[in-house]
């Protein structure tokens, strides 16, 4: 019984990990050495100066989010591989559709676990533990 409950609990953890690993900002964060300086210094976008600044290096990717995302709303830069849309590419898309599919994966998990509990308890080999309720 405590080895399924403990199963459960892990994977109703799992379930909110994975909610919140997606709904991290796709622009970043502002970590970076020119972060809030109105010019984004991201290679994920394309633009012109003043309003982009272009590292070889791509140090900053991820590392400007406001000035990025501030731009990208008033149309003065945008995703480099979006366009004009603004819509999130290549490996961000990717990774929403594996934490959708993990998260999926987790709900039947969970839901096949707690059945199997259920049938456990329903043919006796488990009972209600002291503060549980029907």
């Amino acid at each position: 019984m405590l080895r399924i409950r403990a199963l459960a609990i892990a994977l109703s953890s799992l379930l909110i990990l994975s909610e919140a690993h997606a709904q991290d900002d796709p622009f970043g964060d502002d970590s970076g050495e020119w972060a809030f300086d109105s010019a984004c210094d991201d290679n994920r976008f394309v633009g012109s100066d003043p309003h982009y600044f272009h590292w070889p290096s791509g140090e900053f990717n991820g590392h400007d989010a406001t000035d990025c995302r501030e731009l990208v709303e008033a149309g003065l830069i945008n995703w480099r591989d979006a366009g004009s849309t603004g819509s999130l590419v290549g490996a961000d898309e990717s990774m929403r559709r594996d934490l959708a599919d993990m998260r999926a994966d987790l709900e039947s998990l969970l839901g096949a676990v707690l059945r199997i509990e259920a049938g456990l308890r329903q043919a006796g080999y488990i009972s209600r533990g002291e503060g549980e309720t029907e």
